[in-house]
């Protein structure tokens, strides 16, 4: 049996079907054309580089960031994919970002 090329050619053919209000995710740097014509309300990401238009849309309040440290991110990700609506991650448990958050114990580690 042969193996299934998932491959899209272009960037058209991996956007057909998208409609507002879609979460879309997408690896790299290369949403500037999405910036630039304020298709993005919400990023997740574990860096923002240095674009000139996401940072004026951040701190002008046009677009919401959440910044999330790397494995994190890919736990997000590879759960979504997934189906898993939750987990937990040692990642700030004890810091000012862990705060007010939901925790728990397992085996003894929180």
């Amino acid at each position: 049996m042969a193996a299934l090329d998932k491959r899209i050619a272009d960037y058209a053919a991996a956007l057909e079907g998208l409609c507002d209000g879609m979460t879309v995710a997408a690896g790299g740097f290369g949403l500037g054309v999405l910036l630039k014509t304020r298709q993005i309300l919400r990023v997740i990401a574990s860096d923002i580089g240095e674009n000139a238009e996401f940072e004026r849309q951040l701190l002008s309040g046009e677009i919401d960031v959440e910044l999330t440290s790397q494995g994190t991110l890919a736990e997000k990700l590879r759960a979504g994919g997934a189906g898993i609506p939750a987990f937990f991650t040692a990642t700030g448990y004890g810091t000012p970002v862990g705060e007010g958050t939901e925790s728990r114990e397992f085996d003894g580690r929180h």
